[in-house]
């Protein structure tokens, strides 16, 4: 029997974040897409543009992109139909020695523009919805795919009494895979557990709801 990998696969908010923000800096540092002044440098003293995939403690440069991401749901009812499990058998005993289960969940991610002027403000907006559309897309596609791209309202607070910060949202909704194999010792103590919670072999109900993948 070849040997089971039971790891979790499994690009999560934080591995598309940190995929993004790659593909985001790679895209600001090509001197032949990106305009001067907006041009991303690894040397920080250098660069036009703070990408964070997570939000600073204080953001100190301007302008800045930083990633986040939503919240989403991942009930069984709306991984309908887009969850897959199956089952191994030993070819001789014909016992289950495994399961795996796949699926997909749709996140969405968002890029936050942060500016001290208006005009940046709405060139980076178009600029990211661009690199994102076209430019970009293969890129963000190797980190899961989208369809949707919502650019929100803009907006503005008082970074202190005399200087403006200028702000707009522009989210994509990711679609990101999962595969989780489960091996019959897995399985087995999963039964144990049923066995002493509920008093019997197996859980009243499946624990992962058993759908073709379309």
């Amino acid at each position: 029997m070849p040997t089971l990998d039971k790891t979790l696969i499994w690009r999560g908010t934080n591995d598309i974040k940190r995929g993004f923000e790659t593909v985001l800096r790679g895209l600001f540092s090509d001197k032949t897409i990106m305009d001067e002044r907006f041009r991303y440098d690894t040397v920080e003293a250098n660069s036009k543009i703070r990408i964070y995939r997570a939000y600073p403690q204080r953001l100190v440069s301007f302008p800045s992109i930083v990633l986040s991401a939503d919240g989403y749901d991942a009930s069984y009812t709306v991984m309908d139909e887009k969850e897959l499990a199956t089952q191994t058998y030993d070819p001789i005993t014909k016992e289950l020695v495994a399961e795996t289960f796949t699926g997909q969940l749709t996140i969405p991610i968002n890029f936050k523009i942060f500016a001290k002027s208006t005009d940046d403000r709405e060139k980076l907006s178009d600029i990211l919805v661009m690199l994102l559309r076209v430019l970009g897309r293969s890129a963000f596609n190797q980190y899961g795919g989208f369809n949707k791209i919502h650019v929100g309202s803009e907006d503005q607070y008082r970074e202190d009494s005399t200087n403006m910060v200028y702000t707009t949202t522009i989210t994509v909704e990711v679609q990101t895979d999962y595969t989780q194999a489960l091996s019959a010792d897995i399985l087995d103590t999963i039964d144990s557990i049923a066995i002493k919670l509920f008093g019997q072999e197996k859980p009243g109900s499946p624990l992962v709801p058993l759908h073709p993948l379309t």
